[in-house]
């Protein structure tokens, strides 16, 4: 197999691969919102995972058995230990970042078997090859009147990510092969431009300015191929710093100052859990602690924040300060191995090189306001773009070699077995949200909890599904079915406000309708208040927690939970009424039944015409007794 791998047959389809599905994932999004999605998503992984087993197994040029043995190994474990405890969010992350991981060391291993660099100018023409297709999607839907072009993908921000991380490399086609390459890179300059990014454009005048700076300075770049990146670096710097200014004078964007009230937030919360995190995925389930106001805007929590816009952010709150100086370490060891074995080799190789880390360096700004990496697509591209930059390894037989393909087989089997578990039941769970069937929902919930029974979310869906198709009078079966779920959802995860939230309102109507018991409307109290600590930005449940205590007869406890309701949302027009009826019931004066009808006039009149734009906002603006949403601000699923 070393002869074949030597003559480079197999490495260099696995290569063409990689590109193909690196232009291919961005169209395989589209369908990501559906449960075959999942499943072409994780394919997309494992193929990338091929080139992994050809570079471990056939040695590859990796001398350090901890790189090839050890790291591969502990991330796959990681994945299938996430898969385990925290299911289909968690383990996808993870599954992605020991892809790209992987997919580096593979690529290094694959690229130092080459007697040139023409395998790695090659590589760069398949990569700018790939993303020119999805600039070109993105100038099109822009032409065709539909905004920013997002190609594919979720977000127009991270389609420009991907678009100016392969930028750098059409300098490097550009000067091989004049005119293709020169038409490649207008057409992904064109892309970017068309996303209008302003992060992307900055990023990429940044980088690409060094880097030229650099290069002109060795003298490693001339004449018209300078010209053209100098020309992008002025046009993208340029339209860089006129958008963030527009943005920031103007002052219609209302999300304009957003990141800068998220980070502390974020900050908070790695603080809260500094040494492991609150675990991979987890971050849009524990935001909700953690919401701020926006004191300009009617209502003031009517927006919350599911994702910290900074990658580092989210692996120190997610993965804690170990994760974190464990990748910060490995990032800058790998920096000192490329800068060591970068000093001699041919000029075409040092050429890609240094386009490639100019890429990386683009995606690591652009991570640090923006969660690019993120997207498979861009992930992908950034192991390809690593693969590029490291030097080549010294190329070698591998001594163990079967050793270290059983090691190998053992471990990848494992960890895609339990990784196809939550892709298995995530896929229950999208079948079972897409049909109006409550019992046909029950069922799939149910099995997709016996394929992955420690996720919370399964159960806690079960239990909102049932409690809102219950019965009216709430009848003894019911409770018991509801409460059955309701409980398993809260052992699993008691730190989650939605188990504790169903529960209450379970109890609130066993309360009134079932059981009629003090012990009854005590232990709804008690659920709510635990709701409440986490989400204690949500006014709503505050005022669920009010109406409980006016039904238990307890008017001074109801009127302190108003209060802070309407001190929360000073328009929540329902909580004021109810505020103004509890005194009115309590015998206030007078004059304070008259600065409550005025404070409720006021709520009234700031309300009128305001269009909801979350349901949040519609419970808190509403003038109805209609009972609000069923998931806690953060807390949804």
């Amino acid at each position: 197999m070393n002869s074949l791998f030597q003559e480079r047959r197999l490495w260099v389809a696995g290569l063409w691969g990689a590109a193909a599905l690196m232009a291919l994932i961005p169209w395989m999004e589209a369908a990501g919102q559906a449960a075959t999605g999942l499943w072409l998503d994780l394919l997309a992984h494992l193929a990338a995972l091929a080139l992994v087993a050809l570079a471990v197994v056939t040695g590859g040029g990796l001398e350090r058995r901890v790189l090839a043995d050890w790291l591969p190994a502990g991330f796959f474990l990681l994945v299938s230990g996430a898969a385990a405890a925290y299911g289909f969010a968690a383990a996808l992350r993870l599954f992605e970042m020991a892809t790209a991981f992987a997919l580096a060391l593979a690529l290094a291993a694959l690229l130092g078997q080459a007697e040139s660099g023409r395998h790695r100018a090659g590589l760069a023409c398949l990569l700018v090859a790939a993303a020119v297709p999805a600039a070109l999607a993105a100038q099109f839907a822009v032409l065709a009147g539909r905004g920013r072009g997002a190609a594919g993908f979720v977000n127009p921000n991270h389609l420009a990510a991907f678009l100016v991380a392969v930028l750098p490399l059409s300098l490097v086609v550009a000067r091989r092969a004049s005119l293709p390459g020169w038409l490649a890179g207008a057409v992904l300059t064109l892309g970017v431009l068309a996303t209008r990014s302003r992060g992307a454009l900055l990023a990429a005048g940044l980088v690409m300015g060094i880097a030229l700076a650099v290069a002109a300075a060795r003298r490693r770049l001339r004449g018209a191929t300078l010209y053209r990146g100098l020309a992008v670096v002025v046009l993208f710097s340029g339209l860089a710093g006129f958008a963030l200014w527009t943005r920031f004078a103007d002052g219609t964007d209302i999300y304009r100052y957003d990141r800068l009230m998220i980070w502390p937030q974020v900050v908070q919360m790695a603080r809260d859990a500094p040494l492991l995190g609150i675990g991979p995925g987890q971050f849009p389930y524990r935001a909700g602690a953690y919401n701020f106001p926006r004191d300009g805007e009617v209502v003031r929590y009517g927006r919350s924040f599911q994702a910290p816009h900074s990658y580092p952010l989210l692996l120190l709150a997610e993965g804690g300060g170990l994760v974190f100086l464990a990748l910060a370490l490995g990032a800058v060891l790998t920096i000192r191995r490329a800068l060591q074995g970068w000093r001699g080799g041919e000029s075409q190789e040092r050429d890609v090189a240094l386009a490639a880390a100019s890429g990386l360096a683009i995606l690591f700004i652009l991570s640090l306001f923006d969660e690019p990496l993120a997207r498979p697509p861009v992930l992908l591209a950034a192991a390809l773009l690593a693969g590029l930059a490291l030097p080549p390894a010294p190329a070698g037989r591998s001594r163990g070699m079967a050793k270290r393909a059983a090691i190998l087989a053992v471990v990848v089997a494992a960890a895609v077995a339990l990784v196809i578990q939550p892709t298995r039941a995530q896929s229950l769970a999208l079948r079972a949200a897409a049909t109006s069937n409550p019992e046909e929902q029950v069922a799939l919930l149910a099995a997709a909890r016996r394929v992955l029974p420690g996720q919370v979310h399964y159960s806690l869906e079960t239990a909102k599904v049932l409690l809102a198709h219950a019965a009216h009078p709430l009848d003894l079966k019911s409770y018991a079915r509801i409460r059955v779920a309701a409980d398993r959802a809260v052992a699993l995860d008691p730190a989650h406000p939605d188990g504790h939230l169903v529960r209450a309102r379970l109890e609130r109507r066993a309360c009134v309708e079932l059981l009629r018991t003090e012990a009854s409307c005590a232990r709804a109290a008690a659920d709510y208040r635990l709701a409440a600590r986490g989400a204690p930005t949500d006014a709503r449940l505050l005022r669920e927690e009010a109406s409980l205590a006016r039904l238990r007869g307890r008017l001074a406890e109801a009127a302190t939970r108003l209060r802070q309701a309407v001190a929360l949302e000073p328009v929540f027009v329902d909580a004021w009424q109810d505020l103004l009826a509890v005194e009115k019931a309590a015998a206030a004066p007078p004059a304070r039944l008259l600065e409550l009808a005025a404070h409720l006039d006021e709520a009234r009149r700031r309300a009128r015409g305001v269009v909801p734009d979350s349901a949040y906002a519609r419970d808190i603006l509403q003038a109805t007794a209609a009972p609000p949403s069923d998931a806690v601000r953060g807390g949804g699923v």
